[in-house]
C-alpha cells in the first residue's frame, strides 16, 4: 500500500515538474520522498512490548536439599509434576549427591538446584508442546472431573523443513549442557520446532546463579528471566499450616525458595507489515501464558486455597 502511494506521488510530482518551475518543483519533490520514506522507516521500525513478572517457589528439606513435592495437597501435587519427574530420574544416578556437592552446601545449594530445576521443567515443557509445529491450538480445562488438555498444530499444519527451525535432543543438551538435570527430561519426539530463522541461546551465571533463555528472530526477540531477584527462607510459610506442620518444626526441617521470573517479547512487524508477526505474537503470548500456569506461585497458592476451600465444604457437607 505504501509502496503504491510513494508510485503516484512520484509520478504526479514529475508532472509537475514538467509544468511549474523546476526549482520549486524539485524541492517539493524531495520533501515528499523524505516524507515518505521517514513513514517507510516508521512501519518498518515500529514495535511492540510485553512484559510478565511472577514468583516461582521451590521448597526443600533442609538435611538433603532435596525439592519437597506434597502429593497430599493435589494442586501442588499437579503443578510440581513435571519437577518431580526429572527429579526422580535424577536421583536414579549412582552418585547423584556427589554431583550436588559442586554446587556446594544449604542455601547455596539449594539456590543452584532451584535454578537448574526450573530450567529442565521449562525445556521439558517446551518439547511436550512444539514436538510437531510452533503454529499450535490449546485447550484447557479444569472440570469435576480434574484437569485435562489437548492441543496440536492449528488447522493441522505439518512441518516442512524449509518453514521451521528444528532443534534436536542433541542440538538442545549441547545448548542446556551446563544443566545437571538435561538428560533427566524426558525428550519428545526429539525435537523442538520453532518459526523459521529463531535461534534459541541460554545464558547462565553460575556466580550469581540467574539464567537468561532467549528465542532472536527478525520479528521478535523473547526472554524468559530467572532472575537474581529472590529470597530464602526457613520453614515451610502457610503451608506447614495446611499440612499441620508446626512453625518450630517447619522451621528446622524445611527452607523455602522464591525467585522472581519475568518474561518479555518485543514485537517488530517487518517491511510494510508483511509478515507473520501476528501468528508469532499469537504463540509467544500463549507460552507465556502457559509458563505462568506452570510455574506462577501466586496462581499456585490461589489454586491450593480454593481446592482445600471445596474440600472444606465437602467435609462439612458430610457433618
Amino acid at each position: 500500500m505504501f509502496i503504491i502511494l510513494i508510485i503516484i506521488l512520484a509520478v504526479c510530482l514529475s508532472i509537475l515538474i514538467k509544468n511549474i518551475e523546476l526549482e520549486r518543483a524539485q524541492e517539493a519533490f524531495a520533501i515528499v520522498i523524505a516524507a515518505a520514506v521517514a513513514v517507510t522507516i516508521f512501519v518498518v521500525l515500529k514495535s511492540e512490548k510485553t512484559e510478565i513478572t511472577f514468583p516461582y517457589n521451590v521448597f526443600f528439606d533442609k538435611e538433603t536439599s532435596s525439592p519437597l513435592f506434597i502429593r497430599d495437597i493435589y494442586t501442588y501435587n499437579r503443578k510440581n509434576l513435571n519437577a518431580e519427574l526429572v527429579w526422580g530420574n535424577f536421583t536414579k544416578r549412582e552418585n547423584w549427591k556427589g554431583e550436588l556437592k559442586k554446587f556446594g552446601d544449604g542455601t547455596t545449594q539449594q539456590i543452584a538446584i532451584g535454578q537448574n530445576l526450573f530450567e529442565a521443567v521449562f525445556l521439558e515443557r517446551l518439547l511436550s508442546l512444539y514436538r510437531f509445529h510452533w503454529n499450535i491450538k490449546i485447550h484447557n480445562w479444569n472440570t469435576a472431573l480434574g484437569y485435562s488438555g489437548q492441543w496440536g498444530p492449528e488447522n493441522g499444519e505439518k512441518v516442512k523443513q524449509a518453514d521451521v527451525k528444528i532443534y534436536s535432543k542433541e542440538d538442545l543438551q549441547a545448548i542446556f549442557k551446563d544443566n545437571i538435570f538435561v538428560k533427566d527430561i524426558g525428550i519428545y519426539n526429539n525435537k523442538l520446532v520453532l518459526p523459521k530463522g529463531t535461534k534459541l541461546t541460554v545464558k547462565r551465571d553460575t556466580k550469581n546463579w540467574t539464567t537468561l533463555v532467549q528465542f532472536q528472530h527478525r520479528n521478535f526477540d523473547v526472554s524468559i528471566d530467572f532472575s537474581g531477584s529472590r529470597h530464602w527462607m526457613v520453614g515451610l510459610g502457610s503451608l506447614g499450616e495446611l499440612l499441620k506442620i508446626t512453625p518450630e518444626e517447619a522451621q528446622k526441617k524445611y527452607a523455602g525458595l522464591e525467585v522472581v521470573i519475568i518474561l518479555k517479547a518485543k514485537f517488530r512487524s517487518g517491511p510494510f507489515g508483511f509478515s507473520k508477526t501476528k501468528e508469532y505474537k499469537k504463540w509467544i503470548e500463549t507460552m507465556f501464558a502457559i509458563l505462568r500456569n506452570e510455574f506462577d506461585g501466586e496462581l499456585l497458592w490461589k489454586e491450593i486455597k480454593e481446592e482445600l476451600l471445596l474440600k472444606h465444604i465437602a467435609g462439612t457437607d458430610k457433618n
